[in-house]
């Protein structure tokens, strides 16, 4: 039982996947019955400062952290099944891969090659101009973190396809174009008839992020 939960744990730190994301088991639980029933650990002795080989037994008193579990499971799983552990990691990149994508219909609408982000956030989160830059320099989303500020062009060619948007709100939003001459303001887009104008950036306006690429 002591391998079969230390072996999941081994699993799950190698192929954890962002967002939650669920992926097939791994076919390496027959591992559990066919290690060997004592295995050697090099482990530091506090005391003297300086590593000493002990056997592990089933009724051994000599405590190991999990992490020295860990060290040789994974090192007994590399050199048993490199083939069938390669193969698992590709399987995993792909399912983590196709997961993502369904999270990013979800989340996000693709604009040529600007995939915008269209989560309730888009149509509720209002900051200053200065907020709105931080807010998508800090935002994850879908696996992504390289979000940043629409500029003004990017802005009015997003309302254009305002229909296909599942969340926004008919009120102005922030573009990260300064106002040309007046460094105080920059320009906005409002999302109830398409004005383009300016504002002071110190006034909240909402907020949506866009990253380049699909």
């Amino acid at each position: 039982m002591k391998y079969k939960i230390v072996l999941l744990l081994i699993v799950s730190l190698l192929f954890t996947a962002c967002n939650k994301v669920e992926v097939t088991p791994s076919p390496l639980v027959k591992v559990e019955k066919e290690l060997p029933k004592t295995i050697e650990i090099k482990k530091t002795v506090p005391k003297q400062k300086q590593k000493e080989t002990f056997v592990w037994e089933s009724n051994s008193k000599i405590f190991f952290s999990q992490k020295e579990y860990d060290d040789v499971i994974l090192a007994y799983v590399k050199s048993k099944y490199p083939e069938e552990l390669k193969a698992y990691k590709l399987q995993q990149k792909k399912e983590i891969e196709k997961e993502r994508k369904k999270l990013a219909r979800s989340n996000t609408f693709v604009l040529g090659s600007l995939m915008w982000q269209d989560n309730s956030d888009a149509k509720s989160v209002q900051r200053n101009w200065q907020g709105a830059i931080d807010y998508c320099k800090n935002l994850s989303l879908v696996g992504y973190s390289d979000w940043r500020l629409g500029n003004k062009d990017e802005l009015k060619k997003l309302y254009k396809y305002k229909h296909k948007l599942k969340y926004f709100s008919s009120n102005y939003y922030w573009s990260s174009t300064t106002y040309e001459g007046y460094k105080d303001y920059a320009w906005i887009v409002y999302f109830y008839n398409g004005f383009v104008g300016r504002n002071y950036k110190s006034t909240n306006d909402y907020v949506r992020c866009v990253r380049d690429g699909q």
